[in-house]
């Protein structure tokens, strides 16, 4: 007789899976330090338009260059104003490196008898670009053309002394030759701003459409100027205003101890009329022989 014998069936272990564990990821809040807000140290801005520049620049601090910031310019047309700060820290080191200020700039506008404050770049600030009177500030057009070489930004036939080279960041010194005039012009078209003004010299920053930048300190700014071409498009040639008169000064937005422009760039690789700034720079002298400079720039003035 033969045994038959079934198999017993194979049971394979079952399997165990254990639960990863969940990484749960806490953020850090960013904590930005207070605003301190100077309102006084260059230009004194009028108490209603303090607690509108608080209240943007609380809302939007996250955007803001520094916690600490200066209001160094102001200008207002019926209904709309445009107040300018820059970093507290500019105006202690008297404006060395200008090229590279951010400017903090907030539109106010009037709602009845209150003022309301926009951050310049900031997302409410689209929402209002459109209503912005183009003859007070033309945020819309592109950068005029460029118009050419740079030129020296002074009258067409006047030499100038380089008085001093590189210092302060990328600004030159130039001083007016003797028998020459003080009036200051636009080295190249672009859209002009203000970003010191005291009531006695201003800092202007001209926007090229190379993407360069050029400063002109040290300026009494005319008042056509100031009227119709801020935050506007200027030609090269451009008239803009006189050197500061007096040959000592000292004011918020600048001081020195003769009457002379300070010239800064963006870019120390820029050519003037054939001459590169460097080698301006490397000869510059404010005292035996300064090196003199006739420029080409042919004067443009508003009409009357």
């Amino acid at each position: 007789m033969t045994l038959s014998t079934t198999p017993l069936p194979t049971i394979a272990p079952s399997l165990t899976i254990t639960p990863s564990p969940t990484i749960t990821q806490t953020r850090t809040p960013v904590i930005l330090p207070p605003l301190e807000i100077t309102f006084d140290g260059v230009y004194s801005l009028s108490l209603d338009f303090r607690q509108a520049v608080r209240d943007v620049l609380d809302a939007n601090q996250s955007l803001l260059p520094d916690s600490r910031l200066t209001v160094s310019a102001y200008r207002n047309i019926t209904g709309w104003a445009k107040i300018t700060l820059v970093p507290t820290s500019f105006v202690e080191t008297a404006w060395a490196n200008v090229e590279s200020i951010s400017p903090v700039e907030i539109i106010a506008r009037q709602t009845r008898d209150q003022w309301v404050g926009y951050l310049v770049g900031s997302p409410d600030f689209e929402t209002i670009m459109g209503d912005i009177p183009r003859s007070f500030i033309d945020y819309i057009s592109p950068l005029p053309s460029l118009e050419g070489e740079y030129l020296f930004p002074w009258q067409n036939g006047q030499n100038w002394w380089a008085i001093q080279g590189w210092h302060d960041g990328n600004a030159l010194d130039f001083q007016p030759g003797i028998g020459a005039r003080y009036a200051v012009l636009a080295a190249q078209s672009g859209r002009m701003r203000e970003i010191c003004s005291d009531g006695y010299q201003s800092l202007i920053e001209i926007q090229h459409a190379d993407e360069r930048q050029t400063y002109y300190l040290h300026i009494t700014l005319s008042l056509s100027v100031r009227r119709q071409l801020l935050d506007h498009a200027v030609r090269r040639g451009q008239y803009l205003g006189e050197l500061i008169g007096q040959s000592y000064f000292r004011t918020p937005c600048g001081q020195g101890s003769s009457r002379h422009l300070h010239f800064a760039v963006s870019d120390r690789a820029m050519i003037i009329e054939r001459f590169p700034l460097e080698g301006i720079a490397a000869s510059a002298s404010c005292c035996a022989n300064p090196p003199v400079y006739r420029s080409t720039n042919l004067r443009v003035d508003l009409a009357s």
